[in-house]
């Protein structure tokens, strides 16, 4: 039963009840079973404010939708593929470099973490870092950094998002080795065989990606969005059950 309410008809004993639904299991709730679901509705129905789950997304234009219509981002799809709603903080800013969100943006990033909250967050940072030379080792420093920063500050898990690029993206597997980092994921929706896949040839998907093979059109970002909250998901659906 998920719903019975019961009130007098203000004529002597008689009531009245309407049943809302009905859920049928296939057995009993478990202790831990209640303890996860009043932990879900906390966080679903923002029962205590301190707890208020935000997503918060580090990057430039490709996290800002830079030359799509609207600028439309994946950040702001997210929201269609997570089965726990956040609240959703686009920190993105056009040509951006880990240089420059580091002293520009990080610090009243800190202040807000610090507020409390279920933070979680997101890096794409580094793509403009390596087309103005800057030293490949050094922004992967600065990426993890930043990931080191907002964890200290509360984020309960950050998910770095690889460069598309075969070459690129080695530099990231080298600095987030799975399994390395337990509250840092590196995601890599761009291997070969993948939606978003961009090979060394230089050959990808038309539909997905613009032809600068930097910026994802909103089909890419919508197929960025679903494998990132795939990912958040499973991370949220574990963290409940501890």
């Amino acid at each position: 039963m998920t719903g019975f309410t019961l009130g007098s008809s203000g004529l002597g004993n008689a009531c009245n009840g309407v049943l809302t639904g009905v859920v049928l299991a296939k057995r009993a709730a478990t202790t831990t079973d209640i303890q996860r679901a009043n932990r879900s509705a906390t966080l679903r129905w923002n029962y205590t404010p301190q707890v208020k789950p935000r997503l918060f997304c580090i990057g430039d234009s490709r996290t800002a939708g830079y030359i799509n219509a609207d600028c439309q981002n994946w950040p702001s799809m997210i929201g269609d593929y997570l089965d726990q709603p956040l609240e959703v903080f686009n920190l993105a800013v056009s040509g951006s470099q880990t240089t420059d969100f580091i002293p520009n943006t990080q610090p009243g990033l800190i202040t807000e973490l610090k507020k409390g909250g279920y933070n979680l967050a997101t890096i794409w940072l580094g793509i403009n870092d390596f087309s103005h030379g800057k030293d490949k080792a050094a922004t992967l420093q600065n990426v993890r950094a930043i990931a080191s920063a907002v964890l200290a500050a509360g984020v309960k898990h950050v998910w770095i998002i690889s460069e598309a690029k075969v070459g690129d993206m080695d530099w990231f597997w080298q600095y987030f080795p799975a399994g390395q980092h337990p509250n840092i994921t590196l995601l890599t929706p761009f291997l070969n065989g993948l939606p978003l896949s961009v090979n060394a040839a230089g050959n990808f998907d038309a539909l997905v990606w613009q032809g600068d093979t930097i910026h994802p059109f909103p089909s890419g970002g919508r197929t960025l969005a679903s494998l990132a909250g795939r990912d958040i998901n499973a991370f949220i659906a574990q963290d409940l059950d501890q």
